[in-house]
């Protein structure tokens, strides 16, 4: 028996991250490679809230040790507010955007009535 140690895919979730269309992500993958679920060892997970029935060591061992660096905790959480911040606004430019958008249309339909 041969162990490799690989990355087979790498997919954005375009669904909602539960556990049934991450399960299905990777079957697809899977069935992709032509691989059977009893040949995996491991899976490496971010320990997302929707993924805590399994765990995974390296990254609980990497989160404990950047909890223990109090420097380092602080950076971390100033780029989180950062992301937090650009996502937040891309949504309102959107939002924003889709208002704009409706409006003209509003104002087209209107139009056509006279």
């Amino acid at each position: 028996m041969c162990w490799y140690l690989g990355t087979l895919g790498v997919h954005e979730l375009t669904k909602t991250h539960t556990s049934t269309n991450v399960s299905e992500q990777f079957e697809d993958i899977l069935s992709e490679w032509e691989i059977r679920k009893d040949q995996i060892i491991e899976i490496v997970t971010d320990n997302g809230a929707n993924i805590k029935r399994v765990p995974c060591d390296t990254f609980t061992i990497d989160n404990n040790s950047i909890d223990n660096c109090a420097n380092l905790s602080q950076l971390i959480e100033k780029t989180r507010n950062i992301v937090k911040f650009i996502k937040f606004s891309i949504m309102l430019v959107m939002s924003s955007e889709n208002i704009k958008q409706m409006r003209v249309y509003q104002k087209v339909k209107f139009l056509k009535w006279y």
